[in-house]
């Protein structure tokens, strides 16, 4: 975060999150809890909240996780962005569908099988690039409630026909049982697909 002072940014950033519960903190909560000139962590960057210091603002906006439709964020000329809440345990979770150029990206986060609106909304958009989760494998024993399994992955995919599906948020349990798991994938989606690195870049 403090890389845009270092930087010179003189723009304001952007920040997107969920509101909260009262488990978890919305957006805002959470920048105060680090940046807050009384109760943050990080009080001495406080100027990103209020602009002091020369530091450059964030500019931080709340989606309500109880409204299921997509609910716009960003809308300049060149960018538009739009969240939607999708359903991750007790964890309030957007994904986020990105517009430019004439390209979309869906970056479809955290999510369990019970996302259906998020289905219902993007059914047979077809995104320029999809990318979801590959968190756990197809077995039994995995947390459903939390994350889309191989198979329920596919179906998302076949349901939403994007250009290139993409995995990404690879952990271990899941890329231990990769082939497994993409065969499962296959069993739905039939597309191109391809499982992202670190730093990997992927073309429009």
């Amino acid at each position: 975060m403090n890389s845009g002072g270092f930087a010179n940014r003189s723009e304001p950033l952007p920040i997107v999150g969920p509101n909260g519960d009262s488990l978890f903190p919305g957006m805002k909560a959470h920048l105060a809890a680090l940046f807050d000139e009384r109760i943050g962590a990080f009080r001495y960057l406080s100027g990103y909240l209020d602009g002091r210091f020369g530091l450059p603002m964030l500019e931080s906006t709340e989606v309500d996780v109880s409204i299921e439709d997509l609910q716009p964020v960003i809308e300049d000329r060149d960018l538009k962005v739009k969240a939607i809440a999708v359903h991750h345990g007790d964890l309030p979770a957007l994904a986020y569908l990105i517009e430019t150029g004439g390209k979309s990206v869906i970056f479809a986060g955290d999510q369990s099988f019970l996302s259906e609106k998020f289905v219902q909304v993007f059914r047979n958009f077809k995104p320029d690039i999809l990318i979801m989760h590959n968190v756990i494998s197809e077995g039994d024993g995995q947390p459903r409630g939390l994350h889309r399994w191989p198979g329920s992955i596919g179906e998302v995919a076949a349901a939403i026909k994007p250009g290139n599906l993409v995995l990404a948020h690879n952990m271990e349990r899941a890329l231990s049982r990769q082939a497994e798991g993409e065969a499962a994938i296959r069993k739905h989606y039939s597309g191109p697909l391809q499982v992202a690195d670190d730093l990997d870049c992927f073309a429009l």
